[in-house]
């Protein structure tokens, strides 16, 4: 794609953006100057909160769609992305975290982490989850992630205003139900989250799988020792075979 070309199409996927974010009932309070160091950030305010849009020119790859929010008040956290090729295996032996909220499509087609472990499934209520599977598959995403007081969601294809207008729901659908969260609503229990049962507790999400890949470089590493050990052994049996009168 020439450069003329390139500036010109991506005129119209920034023109496109903001037309998006202005039909869903977004006030733009700032607006994208062109493709500024590959980037494009467009900032919209709707009923008292702020969504950040940002479009990527990926040299090596596709472009990329980012929607933001801050979604501060609970220690709760939350991660989804595609599950890799091969990782279902990985997933029924427990080397992959992953907690599945009840859509059997959904869940074979994304690995899904929370802490406290109820908030996969209060938060990716069906109507959020047929959106997300709307979005672009990739091998990187979509990804969204809900921690360190952020709600992100990204995923990477030539930039599309009824993706971009699906991804922003996501994100406004995840800020209402983690306001419910702080508010306290009936529907996660009552404070200012959900704390159930012990399996409830709030772990880092990707501790086990951590821990996994900390036992699986360990086996390696006793592998390769043992592997060694056994090959100066067999060296010196040969030696002294071979000097044997």
């Amino acid at each position: 794609m020439g450069d003329a070309s390139k500036t010109e199409r991506w005129s119209i996927w920034i023109d496109d953006a903001v037309r998006t974010l202005r039909v869903a009932g977004f006030t733009l309070v700032r607006e994208p100057d062109g493709l500024v160091g590959r980037r494009a950030v467009m900032v919209g305010e709707r009923d008292g909160w702020t969504v950040t849009c940002t479009l990527r020119d990926d040299r090596t790859g596709p472009p990329s769609t980012e929607v933001r929010c801050r979604a501060e008040g609970v220690p709760v956290e939350l991660t989804l992305r595609p599950e890799l090729m091969g990782e279902g295996f990985d997933k029924l032996l427990g080397m992959t975290v992953d907690q599945p909220v009840g859509d059997e499509e959904f869940d074979r087609a994304f690995v899904i982490a929370s802490a406290p472990r109820s908030v996969a499934s209060s938060l990716l209520l069906a109507p959020l989850r047929e959106k997300l599977s709307a979005l672009p598959r990739s091998s990187e995403g979509p990804a969204l992630s809900l921690k360190h007081g952020e709600i992100v969601l990204r995923w990477w294809a030539e930039p599309d205003s009824d993706h971009l207008a699906a991804g922003v729901e996501v994100v406004a659908e995840m800020h209402r139900l983690h306001r419910q969260m702080v508010e306290g609503d009936g529907a996660f229990g009552h404070g200012p989250f959900r704390q159930g049962a012990a399996g409830d507790r709030a772990i880092d999400p990707t501790a086990r799988e951590t821990a996994w890949q900390r036992f699986a470089q360990a086996r390696r590493r006793t592998a390769t020792v043992l592997t060694a050990a056994t090959l100066a052994g067999v060296g010196f049996l040969a030696a002294v075979i071979t000097h044997h009168p």
